[in-house]
This record gives C-alpha cells, sequence and structure tokens, in this order.
C-alpha cells in the first residue's frame, strides 16, 4: 500500500498486457493459475512485491478488527462483495432480514438484469432443439460463460448466485468435453434450478444429466464394456465421500446399475441433447449397493442408487461439511457441520433450511475471513466500482482466466479450489488487475471513479466513500492509515483516484471476505 506498489502495479499492468497480446484469445481460456503465475514473476521480476498475505489463521486480525456490523458481514458472506448500496442496505435492515431476503430469492426483483442477460446472450434460455438448429456450440459456451459472469456482477439475488457457484463446482463438469449446449443444460436446468431447493432433487437432476453422463463417460458405460468414472464420482464427490466406507465392489455395482444409462447424440433427431436410456446396454440381475440389495431391473437400479446414497448417513455430513467450509471458512466446527447435518436429515436435503442453519449471527461473526477466489476478486471490483460492461470479451479471457479461473473451464471433476494454499501464490495478476480495472484499462468494461467521488476531493472524505465501496465501510487500519498517506500524498486529481481504486483493490484486506 505504498507508492511503490502502484509503480509496481503499473509495470505488471504494462507486462501483461503486453505478454497477453501475443497469445491467441481462444488459448487464453486454457491457462491455468499455474502458468499465470510464471506470467507474473516475469512481470513482476524487475520490481518485486511483497509475499502473498499468511493464511486466514495468522492474517484474521488483522483483517477482520473493524468486521463490527453483523449485517454488513453476512452481506460480505453471502455475495460476491458489499458495494456501497450494499453495505448501506446491510446496515439498515440487519442481519436476520438480509438473510431472510436473500433465501427468498424469487421475490427479489432482478428484472433489469435479465434483461440484459436476454437481450445480449439468449441463447441461455433457448430449448436443445433450438441451440441445436443454432449451430456453432462454441458460441452457446459464450453465452453461457458471459451471462455467468454478468449475473454475478449485476444480479441482486447474491446468495442465489453463490449457491450457483457452490453447486456449479460441487457438480463440476468441463465446457472442452461436453460442448456448449449440453454444459449450458447442465447448469440452467440442473444448477440454476435447484440451487436453493432440494438436494435430492438436484442430485437427480445431475445425474439423468447429459453433460455429467458426457463428462463422466457414462455414455460409454454398457454391458460389454463397463466405465466406472461416473459411479466413483458420483459416490466420491457428489454424495456420501470416501468416508464412508465404500468399496471397489460398490463403486463396480453402481457402475452396473447406472449401466444404459446415456443421452441421445444424434443432431438429425429432434431428442438430441436429451437422456435416453438403452435396456440393451443394460447389466441385468441384482445388485448390492453400500449393504442394500437393488433386485433386478433396469433403468430403476440406477435410480434407487440415487436413493441409497441421498439417504446414507455419509451424505448429510459431507454435503454439510462443504457448505459450512464454503460459508464459514475452514475453522467450520465439528458442532457447526453436525447441526447442519441434523437439518439436511431432518427436512431431506431442504437447502434454505440447511442454510439458515449455517448463517447464524454467532457463526458468522465467528468466523474466519475467506481468500478470494479470483473470480469473486474480479467481480467484487466491478460492483465496488459500478463499472458498465459493454464487451465481456478482456474481462472474461484476460482478467477472470488470465488469474486461472475461467468459468466452466475446470478439467477434473473436484471443482475449482476454494483454498488460500492454491490461490494465495499467484497474486501477480491479481495485482495487475487491480491496475488494469481502476484506470478503465479492461477493454469493454469501463467505470466513472470521478462522478463516483464527485467534486469535494477532501481526501478523508474521500477515504470515506471508497471505505464504503470496497470494504462495506470496515477496512481495515493499516490498509487505511496507507491509503490516507497516499491521497495526501499529491494532487488528488482523477490520475490519483484512479491509483487509490488500484491499492484497494490491491491492498491485503481486500483478497479476504
Amino acid at each position: 500500500m505504498t507508492t511503490k506498489l502502484v509503480e509496481a502495479l503499473q509495470g505488471a499492468g504494462d507486462a501483461v498486457s503486453r505478454e497477453s497480446g501475443q497469445v491467441s484469445r481462444r488459448r487464453l481460456a486454457t491457462l491455468g493459475a499455474t502458468a499465470l503465475g510464471s506470467v507474473a514473476a516475469r512481470a513482476f521480476s524487475s520490481d518485486p512485491l511483497p509475499s502473498p498475505a499468511p493464511p486466514p489463521g495468522d492474517y484474521a486480525p488483522g483483517v477482520v478488527q473493524n468486521w463490527t456490523n453483523s449485517g454488513v458481514r453476512l452481506a460480505r458472506r453471502i455475495s460476491f462483495g458489499v458495494d456501497a448500496t450494499f453495505n448501506k442496505k446491510a446496515r439498515i435492515r440487519g442481519f436476520t432480514r438480509i438473510l431472510e431476503e436473500q433465501l427468498n430469492y424469487t421475490a427479489i426483483q432482478d428484472s433489469i438484469c435479465e434483461n440484459v442477460v436476454n437481450r445480449n446472450w439468449p441463447r441461455v434460455n433457448m430449448t436443445m432443439r433450438q441451440l441445436r438448429d443454432a449451430g456453432d456450440d462454441w458460441v452457446t459456451q459464450q453465452h453461457l460463460e458471459e451471462a455467468t459472469i454478468y449475473r454475478a456482477v449485476f444480479s441482486q439475488r447474491f446468495l442465489y448466485q453463490r449457491m450457483c457457484e457452490f453447486w456449479a463446482d460441487h457438480f463440476n463438469t468441463w465446457s472442452d468435453k461436453v460442448g456448449g449446449p449440453l454444459q449450458l443444460h447442465w447448469y440452467r436446468d440442473c444448477i440454476q434450478r435447484h440451487a436453493m431447493g432440494n438436494f435430492y432433487s438436484l442430485l437427480r437432476s445431475v445425474a439423468f444429466s447429459p453433460a455429467m453422463l458426457e463428462y463422466l463417460d457414462n455414455a460409454d458405460n454398457d454391458c460389454n464394456n463397463p466405465n466406472v468414472n461416473f459411479a466413483r464420482e458420483l459416490l466420491e464427490l457428489h454424495s456420501v465421500s470416501v468416508k464412508s466406507g465404500y468399496t471397489p465392489d460398490d463403486i463396480l455395482s453402481v457402475a452396473l446399475c447406472f449401466s444404459g444409462w446415456g443421452w441421445e447424440w444424434d443432431r438429425d433427431k429432434g431428442t438430441w441433447g436429451t437422456f435416453k436410456y438403452n435396456p440393451d446396454y443394460h447389466v441385468v440381475g441384482a445388485k448390492v449397493v453400500l449393504g442394500n440389495i437393488i433386485p433386478n431391473g433396469q433403468r430403476e437400479q440406477g435410480e434407487a442408487v440415487l436413493d441409497i446414497v441421498f439417504h446414507h448417513p455419509s451424505c448429510a455430513t459431507f454435503i454439510c461439511t462443504k457448505l459450512c467450509h464454503y460459508f464459514l471458512g475452514d475453522g467450520a466446527t465439528t458442532t457447526q457441520i453436525n447441526a447442519a447435518a441434523a437439518e439436511f436429515r431432518r427436512t431431506n436435503g431442504d437447502i434454505r433450511s440447511v442454510l439458515r442453519k449455517i448463517l447464524t449471527v454467532a457463526n458468522i461473526m465467528g468466523s474466519q475471513p475467506k481468500f478470494k477466489r479470483p473470480f469473486h476478486l474480479v467481480v467484487n471490483a466491478c460492483k465496488s466500482l459500478k463499472v458498465t460492461i459493454n464487451d465481456m470479451w478482456n474481462l472474461k479471457y484476460h482478467q477472470i482466466g488470465g488469474c486461472g479461473h475461467y468459468p466452466f473451464y475446470w478439467e477434473t471433476p473436484d471443482g475449482y479450489p476454494d483454498r488460500f494454499s492454491f490461490w494465495g501464490p499467484s497474486m501477480g495478476p491479481r495485482l495487475s488487475f487491480a491496475f488494469e480495472i481502476a484506470n478503465n484499462r479492461v477493454w469493454g468494461v469501463e467505470g466513472d471513479l470521478p462522478t463516483m467521488i464527485g467534486a469535494d476531493r477532501d481526501p478523508d472524505r474521500v477515504v470515506q466513500i471508497l471505505n464504503d465501496a470496497f470494504f462495506g465501510g470496515e477496512m481495515a487500519n493499516a490498509d487505511r492509515d496507507a491509503l490516507e498517506a497516499y491521497l495526501r500524498g499529491g494532487l488528488l486529481d482523477d490520475e490519483r483516484l484512479r491509483g487509490a481504486a488500484a491499492l484497494c483493490i490491491g491492498s491485503p484486506s481486500f483478497q479476504w471476505y
């Protein structure tokens, strides 16, 4: 948070921009955190930056020292960032009202955001037949990605958008393998439809999803060549976890139960892109899964597996452990997890009831800060700066993708990591983004910082406006002191304002929520 840091940000921004210009647009989508780390290392080699912030257990006192308002703290945790508007609303309405409003997300007026989505990315609302007729599946994928980013920035259904993110990682599919239409169907008709509903309905929806059946190779699972990929991930990642004690025999039995489950791939048929069961590919006979005998049958054997894993005690514990870590951090306690799991079982997987049990005042106020993943950081900065997005290309590929978090592009079924140890070491692209977004150098994305600040450039007033916009009025003391020193260090013109915004986005405490 010094002038030297601003110079480093500028140097990194120039270097990464030059580097990005040599890489094709489509190739940028494949760049991961490791590759971008090397770009950042080159960009900062002549002017070393401070090392990444320490893990939350050590850094918590500095980050949370001013996080005293429970409504703001809840708003920070259930959204992609607290801007000045949400900050004010959270302080006025308080914890309980904010939570209930966000849980009842369908009652939140969101037509302004959705009208833009419908106008600019109409494929997200097309049927599979319409997508088939439209052709160019890559365009469909772009519509899904860009609509998802836009909603994260502008939707007023904050908790709902975060739950869509959670389940999209939990039931991860990879766009390069499944293609745009199938992935759009999976995200819209499985993830979005059931994100705040019932877990069993969500689990069934995903299991029947052509995208999942293609991604995990169950479309190739038949009596002549059993494929266990879907069966293994259903048990390990989607439902009961390895702690349930399932065996290799259970995996094989589950695979046999799902043999014949696939999807219609013939584009000449009106049913293209929909679930298809082929009884000729099914392995007949009774099976045993997790100690339960499944009688001889057809498609219903796979459905019986879904019922077994949903009602297994480990399922509630596993899902609620992930939810607690997502909202409360790695410090989530066994007591908190058990309480959420008990509610999961009591309500037969009602997601909103479980969230009420997790998102209590005591749990939120006692939770550790969490490190923002790149998608979260970029969206938060856009919200705080109140940007206008006219084109998504640079924001998606160079900024979010450049930080290694390109939407729907994690190759393995475990979903994008949500831990400091993975994202913390790659600070270079994040700092470069801070400089570029604050200085309107993200092509297609524009903020009007001078108008947001106004004509009165009194440093104390400017600090307060930036504090409300970026930190919910609860900026860490050390970062605030450094920001004040910077603002008083010279003429407070538009250029210095942009530098101050870059310092806010690149500050240690903005990396956490």
